[in-house]
C-alpha cells in the first residue's frame, strides 16, 4: 500500500485519525486558529497537543503542520520521502519530497525552530528531522542538531549566502545525515575558497548541490558522500565536467562516492567531457535524454 497524505484541521484529528491506518498526515490550522506559538511553548503541558500526539504517535509516520496554508515545521517518526539517490534499473534515480520553509512565523527564525523542535520531537516521539535553512540566522540550530545528537536528520536544505554561512555549516554542522542539498548565492564564493585543503564531510550520506558553477566546482571535493547530485548551470564547460570525473576516479577527490549524477541545463558534448577517461563497454551503458 502506498502511503496517502491526509489533510485534516486540528480539531478534527484527535476524533478521526485513530480509525486511519495511514502513516502520513497534514495538519492544516484553519477553522480553529490554533496560534502557533501553542506549539512552540505550551506543547507538552496543552491539553489540545496531548490529545493530538495520542492519536498520531501510534500510527503516523511523519506529520505536517501548516498555518493558513503556510508550512510550518515538518518532522518524522520514520523515514520519509526525499531526493535519495540510488541505483535502479535505468541507472541513478531520484525520489522527490517536499521540504519546509521552518521559519515562517517568526523574525529570529533559528530561536522558534529551536523550541518547536525540542517540543514536538518530544510530544510525538519523533526521532528524525527533516528542515529547509535558506535564511542567515541558521547558528543555534545547527548547534543544537550538534548537541541532541540522537536526532536523526533525514533530508536538509542548506543555503550558503556569504562567508558566515560556509564558516557555521564547517565549524558546527556533525548531524548524521542521509541527504543534504545546497544551494550557493554569489557572496559565498570567497568563503568557499577559503576554506582548508583537508576539510572533509564524511556524515552525509547523499549531497546534492543546486546551481553549481565554475566558481564553486572546487568545493564539491570535500564532500565524501556516497551519492553525490550535481546541478549545473548554463555556464558550466563540459571539460570541467571532465576534469572532476578524472580527479574522482583516480582516487584524488570524493573516494567514497559510489554513484554521481549530473544534470545540465544543456546538452553536454559527451566525448569531450569524459576524454581520455577509461570508458564501461557501450552494451552496459544506458544512455538517455530528454
Amino acid at each position: 500500500m502506498q502511503p496517502l497524505l491526509i489533510h485534516s484541521n486540528m480539531s478534527l484529528v484527535p476524533y478521526t485519525f485513530p480509525l486511519l491506518n495511514l502513516p502520513i498526515v497534514t495538519l492544516r490550522i484553519v477553522a480553529d486558529y490554533w496560534d502557533p506559538f501553542e506549539i512552540y511553548n505550551l506543547s507538552l503541558i496543552s491539553k489540545r497537543a496531548k490529545s493530538l500526539a495520542v492519536s498520531l504517535s501510534p500510527k503516523a509516520h511523519q506529520v505536517s503542520l501548516e498555518f493558513h496554508d503556510c508550512f510550518c515545521v515538518q518532522f518524522s517518526g520514520l523515514p520519509g520521502y526525499g531526493f535519495i539517490p540510488s541505483r535502479g534499473e535505468n541507472g541513478f534515480e531520484l525520489q522527490e519530497f517536499r521540504i519546509g520553509k521552518l521559519y515562517s512565523f517568526s523574525k529570529s527564525p533559528a530561536k522558534e525552530i529551536q523550541k518547536a523542535m525540542r517540543c514536538l520531537t518530544e510530544l510525538f516521539k519523533c526521532r528524525s528531522i527533516e528542515f529547509c535553512l535558506l535564511d542567515g540566522s541558521v547558528s543555534e540550530l545547527i548547534d543544537w542538531l550538534r548537541l541532541f545528537n540522537e536526532y536523526h536528520v533525514k533530508s536538509g536544505s542548506y543555503e550558503f549566502e556569504n562567508e558566515e554561512t560556509v564558516r557555521i555549516f564547517f565549524d558546527i554542522y556533525r548531524a548524521p545525515t542521509d541527504l543534504m542539498s545546497f544551494h550557493f548565492s554569489g557572496n559565498a564564493t570567497k568563503g568557499l575558497v577559503a576554506l582548508p585543503e583537508q576539510t572533509t564531510v564524511d556524515f552525509i550520506r547523499s549531497s546534492v548541490f543546486y546551481d553549481i558553477s565554475h566558481l564553486n566546482w572546487h568545493f564539491i571535493k570535500f564532500f565524501d558522500s556516497q551519492n553525490l547530485g550535481i546541478l549545473c548551470d548554463k555556464l558550466t564547460k563540459h571539460r570541467i565536467v571532465g576534469l572532476f570525473l578524472e580527479s574522482w576516479m583516480s582516487g584524488k577527490c570524493n573516494r567514497q562516492a559510489q554513484t554521481i549524477n549530473f544534470l545540465m541545463h544543456e546538452k553536454i558534448r559527451l566525448e569531450e567531457a569524459i576524454k581520455g577517461i577509461p570508458r564501461i563497454e557501450s552494451r552496459v551503458v544506458k544512455r538517455y535524454e530528454e
